[in-house]
């Protein structure tokens, strides 16, 4: 069963800036290391789209159909 916590999230290009936010956890996902995984809105409030350029991007089946991640290395604060 998935669980939601509350969650203050930042960003590493804007220290300044944190946004408190709500996460789903223990949903089943499995990573090599950590990730957290935003909704484009919400990394537009974390300034993070001004450095989509330095962005990897990857596509992902998921059961909605393929969607297209950005992945930016060590970006955020949890």
């Amino acid at each position: 069963m998935a669980t939601r916590i509350k969650l203050g999230i930042g960003s590493n290009f804007n220290s300044t800036l944190q946004v408190s936010t709500v996460a789903w956890v223990n949903s089943g996902f499995e990573a090599n290391n950590s990730q957290i995984l935003v909704p484009t809105a919400l990394a537009k409030r974390l300034g993070l789209n001004a450095y989509l350029d330095k962005a990897r991007i990857d596509f992902y089946g998921t059961p909605g159909g393929p969607v297209r991640l950005y992945i930016l290395s060590s970006s955020t604060l949890a």
